[in-house]
């Protein structure tokens, strides 16, 4: 997976805009990192 520095670089925004929607993200799947967020969204079939 690709890092918070390489998504901000790629979509051309700054890391800390990448951790604040990152952030939100987690608080309303209810999980605490990339690692459980994938295993939700592979788990309710978004990917």
């Amino acid at each position: 997976g690709y890092t918070s520095n390489n998504i901000a670089s790629m979509i051309n925004v700054d890391f800390n805009t990448v951790k604040f929607h990152k952030s939100n993200l987690f608080k309303k799947l209810e999980v605490k990192n990339s690692t459980e967020a994938i295993g939700y969204a592979i788990a309710n079939g978004i990917i």
